[in-house]
């Protein structure tokens, strides 16, 4: 995710392109198994209500995503005024959701 948010904020090109692509997708199908696990493990427990749930479990992953969108902001990141930020946080909340 670093290496991602690297290469799009910082202008940090990777010219090797395959690396990234491995990245997302790993980061895609933890995402993916994680989700599919949770709710395997909810529908063990018999638990009637498991599709909220399971909508919850994966929309943690997004989330978490905006969450760190946070952290690489305060900690990499050196933006000074409104419109940059207010940018980069809608954009992040675009690619989260």
């Amino acid at each position: 995710l670093f290496f991602i948010m690297s290469s799009v904020w910082l202008q940090r090109f990777y010219y090797v392109f395959g690396f990234l692509a491995i990245v997302l997708l790993i980061l895609l199908v933890t995402c993916a198994e994680i989700s599919i696990v949770l709710a395997y493990f909810q529908l063990c427990n018999e638990d009637y209500n498991w599709w909220w749930r399971s909508f919850l479990n994966s929309g943690s992953a997004g989330l978490y995503l905006f969450a760190y969108s946070f952290v690489y902001f305060y900690t990499q990141l050196e933006m000074v005024g409104f419109v940059p930020v207010l940018l980069y946080f809608g954009y992040m909340l675009i690619v989260s959701l």
